[in-house]
Order: structure tokens, then C-alpha cells, then sequence
């Protein structure tokens, strides 16, 4: 399994930073690989809320990427998981309230499975560098 831990600030409070972050439809404002983001599901953003990302991992070709909300604690937390064929991924993201904003920790997981997971100990080896250029321009989106 591959592991991504991410930590940042915003001098946004817990809820603003929290709103912005589990509509994952922004994810393109801040993760340069992201092409799009649809949300697939009616209704207000909560429990059980699933998005369709695109992103762009190798070269311009875009991969979709099916999400899910599964757990929603507002201004707490918010974990988004999903799978494809090979591969499953969980993202969990924290929000700790500061005197002066917010502490957002990133926390991404994913794990190559049945033949593709001989490539786990590679895919460990760029994990932490996806996971940094996705998360590096989340502050300043939250701050425009």
C-alpha cells in the first residue's frame, strides 16, 4: 500500500476550509493533475456524495476516478474512498482549528491489488510526491 500524509494551514476557520474541501467539484482549483470533477449525486454534499475526477496521471491522457463520501463530520472530517479496476484509494482529510485558522491534514492511501500489487513497493516509492503536488496549492485557493 502507498501513503501519502500531507499538512498545511489556512487562516480559514474549520468550517470555511472544510465546505470548500469536501465539495470535491474544487479539487481542480488546487491539484494540477485534475482535469475535471462532476458530482454524480442530488442533493446537498454529505454522507454518501460521489464524484466522477478526472485527472491526468501519465502524460495528457485523462483516467477517471470514481469517489465517495464515507465519512462526513463537519468541521471535523471528511474521507473520500473509491476503486477501479486494479486499484483501490481512501483519502481522509482532517481539520484542526488554530488560534489563527486551520491545520488540514491530508492522509492518502492506495493499494494496487491482485496481479498489479507487485507494483505496490513502486508505487510507494512516487505516492508521497502525487500527494504533494495535489495538496500544494490548497491553501491558496482557500486564501482567493
Amino acid at each position: 500500500m502507498a501513503q501519502s500524509l500531507n499538512l498545511l494551514t489556512t487562516q480559514r476557520s474549520p468550517e470555511l476550509a472544510f465546505d470548500f474541501i469536501s465539495d470535491f467539484t474544487h479539487a481542480s482549483l488546487w491539484d494540477p493533475r485534475t482535469q475535471s470533477v462532476r458530482k454524480l449525486s442530488p442533493g446537498p454534499i454529505g454522507l454518501g456524495t460521489r464524484f466522477l475526477l478526472r485527472a491526468r496521471l501519465l502524460g495528457p491522457l485523462g483516467l477517471d476516478f470514481p469517489y465517495e463520501i464515507v465519512e462526513y463530520e463537519r468541521p471535523r472530517v471528511v474521507t473520500f474512498a473509491g476503486k477501479r479496476p486494479g486499484f483501490a484509494y481512501r483519502e481522509r482529510v482532517s481539520f484542526t482549528p488554530l488560534a489563527d485558522g486551520t491545520r488540514i491534514e491530508w492522509a492518502a492511501h492506495m493499494e494496487l491489488c491482485s496481479l498489479l500489487a507487485l507494483g505496490n513497493p513502486l508505487l510507494s516509492l512516487v505516492y508521497q510526491r502525487i500527494g504533494d503536488d495535489a495538496t500544494s496549492g490548497i491553501a491558496r485557493a482557500l486564501e482567493s
